[in-house]
């Protein structure tokens, strides 16, 4: 004899198994929403840090024609339009990179827009930009190695606060310079 429709047993576990298919999917979309999201400030954070390289690379570092060094220690990077009263290539303090020293860091908001240049971020503040400027190790004494990193503000202003810490988002760029005749 063939029983007709379903035993409230099957319809258990057509739901239990239901359930399990949605909250797979359900923890997919998170995951990848959180990778997306990831995707776009470090994108956003390898851009700020190319474009200072770019600024830093445009000031002056050259021999002119009779073989003397010339450099740009004046020019301000560290505020909205480059100006004068900075300090150009001059060799940063040893931990620019990890703290805000003055003259080698700014702060951006999430479109990229300059907000300050002070010791501390302003309201509005996604990124923080810090550069050094050193002698290149074991190099000529005309070769300088010019490192960026840019990172959110906020170590986990990913996913409003749920990230781990652990997983940090910088963007990291170095690059050396060297002094050629003009």
């Amino acid at each position: 004899m063939r029983a007709r429709g379903f035993t409230l047993i099957e319809v258990v576990i057509a739901l239990a198994l239901l359930a399990a298919a949605t909250l797979s999917v359900a923890q997919l979309i998170v995951a990848t929403t959180r990778a997306v999201q990831t995707g776009r400030i470090r994108t956003a954070a390898v851009t700020l840090a190319a474009s200072r390289l770019e600024e830093l690379h445009s000031l002056t570092w050259a021999l002119d024609a009779a073989g003397n060094s010339v450099t740009d220690s004046s020019t301000n990077l560290a505020s909205e339009q480059p100006g004068t009263g900075g300090t150009g290539l001059a060799p940063s303090p040893p931990g620019a990179l990890d703290e805000n020293t003055s003259g080698f860091v700014d702060f951006l908001d999430g479109g990229g827009r300059w907000l300050s240049a002070g010791p501390a971020a302003p309201p509005g503040a996604i990124f923080v930009r810090r550069w050094a400027i050193e002698p290149a190790v074991d190099a000529s004494p005309d070769t300088l190695a010019i490192q960026v990193v840019v990172r959110p503000v906020v170590e986990d202003a990913i996913s409003g606060g749920r990230r781990p810490a652990t997983a940090r988002v910088e963007a990291r760029l170095l690059t050396l310079r060297t002094r050629v005749a003009r």
